[in-house]
């Protein structure tokens, strides 16, 4: 049995970055907060799949939270691009991996970060009741419009 305080976000979260446009909430319809989990070697997936969300949903704010094992500076420096040129929120996540060392892994080619998923709802609950997960590896070619109706 755990103890409650094993499931302390200090526990899980090793470090936390927020990336913030300050952009000015009326002029969009909503604000949707979208999700990805992934190691770093898919940190450029990542990229093309919010900038396919980003392109496709001028209409909407979004607030990116990307739950990562680790993340390189080129990286974070590409992340403070996107924040500035569409205006979104990034917040990183970068995970403690210790938790999810013995979680079963059927096959070698997949990694203990997808486990991170299992967590995404107790750090998302400050933020919001909803978000939409998206693989990292997805495009976005249509309005995300549905998904909030």
């Amino acid at each position: 049995m755990f103890d409650e305080a094993y499931f302390e976000e200090s526990n899980f979260v090793k470090e936390e970055y927020s990336y913030l446009s300050h952009a000015d909430n009326e002029l969009y319809d909503d604000v949707m907060h979208v999700c990805f989990n992934l190691d770093s070697k898919y940190f450029h997936q990542l990229g093309v799949t919010a900038t396919s969300v980003l392109e496709n949903n001028p209409q909407f704010r979004f607030v990116f939270h990307v739950f990562i094992d680790n993340i390189a500076e080129a990286d974070v420096a590409k992340v403070k691009q996107v924040v500035e040129k569409y205006k979104c929120d990034f917040h990183i996540y970068i995970m403690e991996m210790e938790p999810f060392s013995h979680f079963h892994l059927r096959n070698k080619r997949y990694s203990h970060v997808g486990y991170f998923r299992v967590y995404m709802p107790k750090i998302l609950r400050k933020f919001t009741k909803k978000y939409l997960y998206i693989d990292a590896d997805m495009l976005c070619v249509n309005s995300l419009q549905p998904f909030l109706d």
